[in-house]
Order: C-alpha cells, then sequence, then structure tokens
C-alpha cells in the first residue's frame, strides 16, 4: 500500500527525517508514536506533500508520488487530517463536507451519497449541519475533519494527534468509528498519537521515532514498557 524509502527531510538547514523507511499494509491501522518533536508530523506532511524530500522515495499502491504535490497525492487516495482539524470555522458542517469531494477523484453523482455514509459515521453531523463549525465543541470539530476527510473516500487515511484536547467520551466514539470503518472498509489508516491506551486499543502495528529516525516497530503486542521508558516518557 504505503511505500516509504529512504526519506531525508529538512526545514531549513534542520535535518529533521534521517532515511526513514516503512511499508504500510493494505488494510492496517498503524500507530506513529514517540515524543514531542521527533518527527512524526513532519513524516506525515511528507507522505501528503506539504514538505518536499531532499531524498527517498514515496509510492502509493505502486504508483511514485515522490515529486507529485499535494493534490495529486489526494487524488490518488491519501487523506490527511491535521493536528488542530483546521476545519473552516465561518462555513457551515455541510459546506465543509462537501469541501471533503474536491480531493476526490472525479466520479459520476452529486456526493449525497457519501454524505449519508459520513452521517451514519458520525451522527451529530448531521444534526448540525447547518451549524457553523467554528461553534462545534473540540471533539465534533475532529469528527467534522475526519468526516471531510472521508469524503473523497480515502485509500489511506493520515490522521495527527486524533484525540488531543478531546472529552473521553467523544474519543471512545472516534476510536469505535476509526476501528468500524477499517474492518468494514478496509481502510488503511496511519496515526500519531500520545494517548498510549488509544494507540494499544486501536492499532495493529507500531512505529516509534526517535531524533527524525525509526527506532522500534512491531506488531502492537510488543509495545512493552521497556519501549515505552525508554522513548516515550517524559
Amino acid at each position: 500500500m504505503l511505500e516509504v524509502e529512504n526519506l531525508d527531510v529538512y526545514y531549513g538547514q534542520s535535518y529533521i527525517l534521517r532515511n526513514v523507511g516503512l511499508e504500510i499494509a493494505q488494510g492496517s491501522m498503524v500507530s506513529l508514536i514517540g515524543r514531542n518533536g521527533v518527527g512524526k508530523t513532519t513524516l506525515l506532511k511528507s507522505i501528503i506533500g506539504l514538505l518536499k524530500p531532499k531524498k527517498g522515495r514515496i509510492a502509493l499502491t505502486g504508483k511514485d508520488l515522490t515529486q507529485a504535490p499535494p493534490d495529486e497525492r489526494s487524488k490518488s487516495g491519501i487523506a490527511y487530517v491535521p493536528q488542530g482539524r483546521e476545519i473552516f470555522s465561518g462555513l457551515s458542517v455541510y459546506e465543509n463536507l462537501l469541501l471533503g469531494l474536491e480531493a476526490a477523484p472525479k466520479k459520476k453523482g452529486d456526493g449525497n451519497a457519501r454524505l449519508e455514509t459520513i452521517y451514519g459515521l458520525f451522527p451529530v453531523l448531521k444534526t448540525m449541519a447547518k451549524r457553523r463549525g467554528g461553534d462545534l465543541s473540540g471533539g465534533q470539530q475532529q469528527q467534522l475533519a475526519i468526516g471531510r476527510a472521508l469524503m473523497s473516500e480515502p485509500k489511506l487515511l493520515l490522521l495527527d494527534e486524533p484525540t488531543e484536547g478531546i472529552q473521553p467520551s467523544i474519543v471512545q466514539e472516534i476510536e469505535e468509528t476509526l476501528g468500524r470503518i477499517n474492518r468494514e472498509q478496509g481502510l488503511t489508516i496511519l496515526f500519531v498519537e500520545q494517548n498510549l491506551e488509544f494507540v494499544r486499543r486501536l492499532a495493529q502495528q507500531f512505529h516509534v521515532m526517535e531524533k527524525g529516525r525509526l527506532v522500534a516497530s512491531g506488531a502492537i503486542q510488543e509495545l512493552q514498557q521497556d519501549l515505552v521508558a525508554r522513548y516515550l516518557t517524559v
């Protein structure tokens, strides 16, 4: 599904990602973990095309996307929900969701079927369809951001800190929904997350980053306390 090979990424003169390589299998649920500032968000931004690598290769289902702009990557099947959600606060929930269609490959129809699918996953969005995005709670905005990304019917969903600043009840709803679309639709999901309990419940595999490198990987059952203490404890 996703192949990242020998990726080097800089911010100005700062060397952020160092020879990063990973493969994400189709239909898998994978978490990228590590302390703040180790390069996790940089890796996601590189995959979606917001940052250009100095070296390396990024491919999706065999298609080389290393030089492709973000819009081409979106149309190839990658959707991204950034940290902080970045919804359009002045637009309605309905209008925010429709914007997700802009990233979709051209298809017949007006998107109503996809809207109903999203409303089925996040019923609160249908209830609040006419409300301004800025009037929603943080958890509801996160549901909206994920719903907007899913409007493009992606092959790969990238999530950056999906539980940050969200009340536990909505975290549980998001967890259940992501698990459902992974199981029922086979959507591949790669997510950055600090909440280790959320990671343990949802992810099938993990990758640990430290100082711009991947330093540990494995099945989620292999995320033992020694790894947590070495690479995740502040």
